[in-house]
């Protein structure tokens, strides 16, 4: 049986990167054939060649992968951002999905949309952990613009589906300054190694007590991969590491891993989300998927990767 070929929106993002790395050692899937990049922007210093999701030559990029599936990671991902920036986040998230779909739907492809677990209502009365089933009443223009994708994907019934809502996610530099984790660990790093570099504290936008459940992204990649091998269309699935604890224990345990003192500013006001608890036992037991990696491990691998980072960057860059 020959492999499915894959092709991955945002290709130079995070998530993308990691899963395409286990494309190439799945024995039911490889990568498509791609020259064509979308990732928003990540960090100032990174080299941005990539072509609009709204662009005419997204359709062509597709077709001439010679791929099976689509899998749709490129998005604005940031609360902050959507905000900041409200048309370039409903142009992406949301007019860049219907594009997508639109074009799977001509092309004959599958799709598999990541939407988020912020599409979930956080008022405190709404039980957690969530699961699929749980009620969506999000209160940003993210999450709005996510869950609006959501509907656009499952309200049809020509293009097979599958829905994601990953929880908090996060990997290392240079790939991942999305995440606040990765972001407090690169200023903190630079602060004390090349402080001439360090730029703007970086500002939290969390509650340091409250529950968050983060995962690592290879984890979250491993359980992508175990979807795309086992043909779950149809299916809305959560995808957590149901390792939660306080914010604050995180960044403890980041500080502890880097042996020096950890850079930030907590914005708990911000925090709209509270105890952000989710289950992925639908997930686990459908795919049999664990994360590998628990939560001290993934972060001693952050700090460890961050100090590789700082230690080999330019002269000239500057991170903010």
């Amino acid at each position: 049986m020959s492999k499915q070929r894959v092709w991955i929106s945002g290709e130079g993002g995070n998530l993308a990167m990691n899963i395409h790395q286990l494309l190439l050692q799945s024995t039911k899937l490889q990568p498509a054939k791609s020259t064509w990049r979308f990732t928003d922007q990540v960090a100032q210093h990174h080299n941005r060649l990539e072509v609009d999701i709204l662009g005419q030559k997204l359709e062509a990029a597709i077709e001439q992968s010679e791929a099976d599936i689509v899998v749709h990671s490129a998005a604005v991902v940031n609360t902050d951002k959507c905000q900041a920036d409200p048309t370039r986040a409903i142009e992406v998230n949301l007019l860049g999905t219907q594009y997508i779909l639109n074009i799977c739907r001509q092309l004959k492809k599958k799709l598999v949309y990541f939407s988020t677990t912020a599409t979930y209502d956080p008022d405190p009365a709404c039980q957690r952990p969530y699961t699929e089933a749980s009620r969506q009443r999000p209160p940003t223009l993210y999450g709005i613009t996510k869950y609006a994708g959501e509907l656009l994907v499952t309200g049809q019934s020509e293009v097979p589906w599958i829905v994601v809502r990953p929880c908090f996610i996060y990997g290392d530099p240079p790939l991942d300054f999305s995440s606040q984790l990765c972001r407090v660990a690169v200023h903190s790093a630079l602060k004390q190694l090349r402080p001439n570099l360090a730029g703007t504290i970086p500002r939290v936008t969390l509650d340091p007590a409250a529950l968050k459940d983060y995962m690592r992204v290879e984890d979250f990649a491993a359980a992508v991969i175990k979807l795309l091998e086992g043909e779950f269309w149809g299916e809305i699935l959560n995808i957590s590491a149901q390792q939660a604890r306080p914010m604050r224990e995180y960044f403890t345990m980041l500080e502890n891993e880097l042996e020096f003192p950890i850079h930030m500013l907590w914005v708990p006001e911000a925090d709209y989300m509270g105890d952000h608890l989710v289950s992925s036992t639908r997930l686990r037991g459908l795919a049999g998927w664990q994360p590998r990696m628990s939560v001290p491990e993934g972060i001693s691998l952050l700090a460890h990767r961050t100090l590789q980072y700082v230690e080999n960057l330019p002269q000239e860059v500057l991170y903010k």
